[in-house]
Parts: C-alpha cells; sequence; structure tokens
C-alpha cells in the first residue's frame, strides 16, 4: 500500500481552510494546514508535502508572494502547487494550475489526485 498522499492547504480564511481540510480528510488524505503565506513557507523550509494547495488573496503575504519565494528557492523545485482562489481566472498566474473557488468538492479531489506527487 502506498504511503498517504499530504496536502499543505494554505488560505487565511478559517472557513475555506476547514472545509477542504475535512473533504481531504474524509478521502484518505492527510492535511496540513497554514493560515498565512509565512506559515506556509514555515513549513516548506522543514518538510515537502505532496501538494500545496494555495490562495492568492491573503492578508499578511499573498499568494503570489509565496509562489514567487518558492520559484527562489531551489529546495523548492518541483514541489506541486495549485492555485484555489475566488479571483477571476484571467487575474491567476498561468504557470501553475488552478481552481475557482468556491470549488465543487469532485473538482477539488480531482485536481488534488491528478497533480500530488
Amino acid at each position: 500500500m502506498g504511503r498517504v498522499k499530504r496536502i499543505l492547504v494554505v488560505d487565511d480564511d478559517a472557513i475555506a481552510r476547514g472545509v477542504v481540510q475535512q473533504v481531504l480528510e474524509q478521502n484518505g488524505y492527510e492535511v496540513i494546514v497554514a493560515e498565512s503565506g509565512a506559515d506556509a513557507l514555515a513549513f516548506l523550509a522543514r518538510d515537502r508535502p505532496s501538494l500545496v494547495l494555495l490562495d492568492l488573496k491573503m492578508s499578511d503575504m499573498d499568494g503570489y508572494e509565496v509562489l514567487s519565494m518558492v520559484d527562489l528557492q531551489p529546495a523548492l523545485k518541483g514541489v506541486p502547487i495549485v492555485v484555489i482562489s475566488g479571483q477571476p481566472p484571467s487575474s491567476m498566474p498561468t504557470s501553475v494550475p488552478s481552481l475557482r473557488k468556491p470549488a465543487r468538492m469532485d473538482d477539488l479531489l480531482a485536481v488534488v489526485k491528478k497533480h500530488a506527487a
């Protein structure tokens, strides 16, 4: 049997974070949550998840800044990231896969299954 995939969910909205966490855990994933970009980067400095689900609009450090910081760190190269945001698709970064909030749970699960390393 394969190891459980660990997903880092980064969102400053506690409700959104909780819903995603619950859905993923009910489907067999281990979930780590970060409520800020800084928390996500601190986690990534010490551990490597199977996938990062990253909100773009956060108060302390937005998702664009997190993406930039990840790009600058060779040790994080190849960490799969999917943006999950309420922003219009035209404003989402084209360099990473994205999912628009509010996401249907089956769409969320399909994206996670496809992109989790």
